[in-house]
């Protein structure tokens, strides 16, 4: 992608974190615990969302072998690549 961002990348950012918090908020008992954080890499071209939720909640978010993690991830790398050709990574911490 390049050393920078496109500027409409970065004003979308934290609006996907919202809908991240959002979407993981509505799969967990503890939805208070829901924190995200947004990493940029502007080398790489990278965002990366790291997510953090209740260690009770851990298997909520990633599902029978991963698959809602997936489906998390290709639903916010989807609103971003899309439109802004940002390339998106979701962790659980």
């Amino acid at each position: 992608m390049g050393a920078l961002y496109p500027i409409k990348c970065i004003e979308v950012i934290k609006g996907l974190e919202n809908v991240l918090s959002v979407i993981v908020k509505g799969l967990v008992i503890y939805p208070e615990e829901v924190r995200v954080k947004s990493v940029l890499d502007r080398e790489q071209g990278f965002i990366t969302y790291l997510l953090h939720v209740n260690e009770r909640d851990i298997g909520r978010v990633i599902g029978k072998h991963g698959k809602i993690a997936n489906a998390i991830r290709r639903v916010i790398g989807a609103a971003t690549q899309s439109e802004f050709g940002c390339k998106v990574l979701v962790e659980t911490d």
